[in-house]
């Protein structure tokens, strides 16, 4: 795991469409506090979109509205629907156009009636419903609590719906035991036995090859021109080629600039660089994002691998080829999307013992004001199934499926996150004949909201291990040509809808002050941005515009600060936000933020708190508000939270009664509890 003690890196979010969840406010925490205590508890429920639904539209059609109900906060997400290259070429794969894939938002249920949702407010995008579009209810709680040997998990892709961890807490999520999405993400390549018909097809059918593993563009019979051979579609592993090769890891996170689709050797025993050479030149110290390739194809004499190279005739009838399943491709989040990891390979066979690919892992999806725990959350890919000969004939292992997709969307963040992808399977056979291993999932992908406090936060984004032949053939080199998933690294991104922004948001926040309120926000980067303008709302719904505009830097790759003033904001509580718009007139705004303006409004939450977590005001900075106990004694003094409030840690202080106090204002009585 990766220590994160501050923010360092350049600035990642993915909490799309939190605007949503002030349109329905009063609903948060509906469903009460959470506490797990046994292991794979699922949360949510998931319905596949039954209709097309246009950006815009306030309406969605579902196969089944049952648990659905207003006030409900809902994840809509589209999974596949990605155009690929069909051609039987190296270029076989190469996403064309995504189109609506990875498309997603949050959005909050006005009205069921039959199997159609109202939603508070327009979609921002579209969603296609042949191509794994869905609804995912998320439950809404105060506190969520899951205990050292509890876990909560969702239900397994498959292929219309699923796939999705996620739960919104309007105060702490606390991570003892583990919140876990590893393999519910896109499905490995099927099992196949073949006839033997030694090739290099990217694609195809019957003795080509593996199946290749799912992805953004589609599985088994969706792949036009054929679901097997070592191509990979998209993010999906490529299969293991005829005859017995290993196939390729899935793919999720990383950058797509620098994929070749061969991985990365594995050169942890001195010796095996001069082996990986044999492929070319330099081939040992290169690196690819995405999924490892699949291992080289079967050998029958037992020769030197540090000295005789793949592809030669002198391992006897089939070369030992160099065709196994090509990794996965990396997708771009660049856009503001989300996708669950690719299925890796399957191995080819022809002895009834080839591996399957791995699933890739699903997508993790957490609100609340402060995540955190001794636990873990964690979205890894599967590992490639073995191919186990024993004392026989061995086949083709399945690659690596990806790893999946973290959100974790709070203001503190202070738990250990993995998205890594699997590994690669292994050969096991103790005859001469040696077989492809599997390739290693590629890593996924982890966003944190910028800005948040990162103190105790960890990750780990690391690719699968390619897997080895046990073969005494080939001792001296076991990958055997299969090699290691891509890495991938934490990026913070801040956006307040689910488009993509000409704006990178750094920081936003608002106080009242002296009669006014202040928004202060910050841009790590800006393209073609024309002007600001802050909006305020009574309902969390409806904005309009308040004080003057504030112009933009147009094309900026440095931090910048602005600041803007609302002079004669309404009493009570205000919602604000900032609308930024670029030199075409499209616009894109904040999340928004509640102000209290006027005399100070005294709440807190959780409110019973257990001794631990944070208890949070909505008071901004500057207000002099202290707790005590019932002797009078002053216990703690709020510090700055990272949403503007004022926060107190209450890990020091006894179970008990005490009283919150503000200048000004009536007492507030705070119960914490062990």
């Amino acid at each position: 795991m990766t220590p994160l003690r501050r923010s360092i890196s350049p600035l990642l979010l993915t909490a799309a469409s939190l605007v949503a969840l002030t349109t329905a406010h009063a609903q948060a925490g509906k469903n009460g506090a959470l506490t797990v205590g046994t292991a794979n508890v699922v949360v949510n429920q998931y319905t596949a979109l039954g209709a097309n639904a246009a950006a815009g539209s306030t309406a969605v059609s579902v196969a089944s509205a049952a648990g659905l109900s207003a006030g409900d906060l809902v994840l809509l997400i589209q999974m596949q629907g990605a155009l690929i290259n069909n051609s039987n070429t190296a270029s076989y794969g190469d996403i064309v156009n995504l189109r609506n894939a990875g498309n997603y938002e949050l959005a909050v249920v006005q009205a069921v009636s039959g199997t159609t949702l109202s939603l508070s407010q327009p979609l921002a995008r579209a969603y296609t419903a042949n191509d794994g579009a869905q609804v995912v209810r998320i439950p809404r709680y105060t506190t969520v609590t899951v205990s050292s040997g509890g876990s909560i998990t969702g239900q397994a892709w498959n292929g219309s719906s699923g796939g999705v961890v996620a739960l919104e807490a309007q105060g702490s999520i606390t991570v003892n035991g583990s919140i876990t999405a590893t393999g519910l993400g896109f499905r490995g390549g099927a099992f196949v036995n073949n006839g033997v018909d030694n090739n290099a097809n990217y694609l195809g059918s019957g003795n080509t090859g593996g199946e290749k593993g799912e992805g953004v563009a589609g599985y088994g019979n969706s792949y036009a021109g054929g679901s097997r051979g070592r191509g990979a579609a998209a993010n999906g592993g490529g299969g293991g080629n005829s005859v017995n090769s290993g196939g390729g890891g899935g793919a999720n996170g990383g950058n797509p600039a620098v994929w070749t689709g061969t991985g990365r050797p594995n050169t942890s025993t001195p010796g095996w660089a001069t082996a990986w050479n044999l492929e070319g030149a330099g081939f040992a110290s290169s690196g690819s994002t995405g999924g490892g390739r699949g291992g080289y194809g079967v050998s029958d004499n037992d020769l030197d691998a540090l000295s005789v190279g793949p592809g030669q005739g002198s391992w006897g009838p089939y070369s030992r080829p160099n065709t196994g399943g090509i990794g996965g491709r990396p997708l771009s989040y660049d856009a503001g999307r989300l996708f669950l990891g690719g299925g890796g390979g399957s191995g080819d066979g022809n002895t009834a013992v080839a591996g399957v690919g791995g699933n890739g892992g699903g997508l993790i999806y957490l609100l609340g004001a402060v995540i955190g725990g001794s636990g873990s959350v964690v979205a890894d890919g599967a590992a490639g199934a073995t191919s186990n000969g024993g004392s026989s004939f061995a086949d083709g292992a399945g690659g690596g499926g990806a790893g999946g997709a973290v959100v974790l969307a709070a203001g503190t963040v202070s738990v250990a996150a993995s998205a890594n992808g699997g590994s690669g399977g292994n050969t096991v056979n103790t005859v001469i004949k040696a077989y492809g291993p599997g390739g290693g999932g590629g890593a996924g992908y982890i966003g944190v909201t910028g800005g948040a406090d990162l103190t105790g936060f960890s990750y780990s984004l690391s690719g699968g291990r390619g897997g080895v032949s046990t073969s005494p053939g080939l001792a001296e080199f076991p990958p055997n040509g299969a090699t290691d998933g891509g890495v991938n690294t934490l990026v913070f991104r801040t956006s307040g809808t689910a488009a993509p922004l000409p704006v990178s948001w750094a920081h936003f926040d608002a106080a009242y002050a002296a009669g006014r309120v202040l928004l202060r926000w910050t841009t790590a980067q800006e393209k073609d941005n024309a002007y600001f303008q802050a909006e305020r709302s009574l309902d969390g719904r409806t904005f309009v515009a308040c004080g003057a505009r504030v112009a933009g830097a147009g094309h900026s790759t440095s931090a910048r600060r602005y600041t803007a003033s609302d002079a004669q904001p309404p009493a009570g509580t205000v919602y604000y936000r900032v609308r930024q718009v670029d030199t075409n007139g499209e616009s894109a705004t904040t999340a928004a933020v509640a102000v209290h303006c006027g005399t100070s409004i005294l709440a807190a939450y959780p409110n019973p708190v257990r001794r631990g977590e944070l208890l949070r005001t909505a008071l901004p900075a500057g207000s002099a508000v202290q707790l005590f106990d019932l002797l009078g004694r002053r216990v703690a003094t709020p510090t700055a939270a990272a949403d503007g409030g004022r926060a107190i840690d209450t890990h020091r202080l006894p179970a008990g009664q005490y009283w919150l106090r503000v200048a000004g204002g009536k007492p507030l009585r705070i119960v914490v509890q062990d």
